[in-house]
């Protein structure tokens, strides 16, 4: 069990239901806790299936560079992999029947794009990033869609988390795919960093979170967060988004690049936070 909930990289899926809690939270007018907790469970489950096939398909390449993982090393095998991504698929769309239309749709619209960015997406022509970040911020939509809202319903807050949340994933892709370019060359996929090399890729991830860093107090401005998500921002997300912006931008080794991403998807949790006890 232990081998099988770090396939699915647990501590991710958390996030994933985290963000969905929050979402329904921040993105919907009225809030109960009954369908944050189905969609957060729904939530967890999607992001376990999607990591558990991504492993699947990314056996080979992590053999190379990964060995630790549960694949690789052998304490989990590729039949009670697709065995687990199953069970995972089949508890979250049996959890969702109980949600609103909107959001049993988005499950499967979702679990469909997470298994096609690890068969195709993800090395092709950098679109998989793209993918990966769109579906992370669409973690807080969910949330609203839960709690009954309309697509037309989510409230601002909502979409400033998902519209955040895409840059600071798409961000960090393109980081990681910087400090993965030798293993996704040699595996023939077609990555960012693959494809414009490196250091474009440092900078292009520089450019997005300069991007963020541009936006980020804009939803105080406008009233819809108040005093305390500015104070977690300006103390806890800025100075990192600064510095890693420097850092990236003058293409850092491999081993910096993994510094960095893991800075900044720690980090996240104090966005996330923000975003929670923020709105107005």
């Amino acid at each position: 069990m232990t081998s099988l909930l770090e396939l699915s990289r647990i501590g991710n899926a958390l996030v994933a239901a985290l963000a969905a809690w929050i979402g329904g939270e921040v993105g919907s007018p009225v809030f109960e806790a009954g369908p944050a907790a189905i969609g957060a469970l729904v939530a967890l489950f999607v992001a376990a299936w999607g990591n558990t096939v991504n492993d699947i398909y990314d056996r080979h390449i992590d053999a190379q560079s990964k060995s630790e993982r549960p694949i690789p090393s052998g304490r989990v095998s590729v039949r009670t992999a697709w065995i687990w991504a199953g069970v995972m698929a089949v508890a979250a769309v049996s959890l969702s029947l109980s949600l609103p239309s909107d959001a049993r749709v988005l499950v499967l619209i979702t679990l469909l794009l997470l298994w096609l960015y690890s068969y195709r997406l993800k090395g092709w022509l950098g679109l998989g990033h793209v993918v990966v970040a769109g579906l992370a911020g669409l973690s807080f939509v969910f949330g609203a869609l839960a709690q009954g809202s309309t697509w037309q319903g989510i409230m601002p807050q909502g979409w400033v988390a998902f519209g955040f949340a895409f840059l600071w994933h798409l961000a960090r892709e393109w980081v990681k795919a910087a400090e993965d370019v030798e293993e996704d060359g040699a595996s023939g996929l077609q990555t960012l960093a693959v494809l414009l090399g490196p250091a474009r890729a440092s900078r292009a991830a520089a450019l997005l979170l300069a991007l963020l860093v541009a936006l980020i107090t804009v939803p105080w401005f406008q009233g819809w967060f108040n005093l305390t998500y500015l104070t977690l921002v300006c103390a806890g997300v800025l100075p990192v988004l600064i510095g890693s912006i420097g850092y990236l931008w003058w293409a850092p080794d491999r081993d910096r690049l993994g510094q960095i991403s893991r800075i900044l998807k720690w980090d996240m949790l104090v966005g996330i936070c923000a975003i929670w006890f923020g709105p107005s």
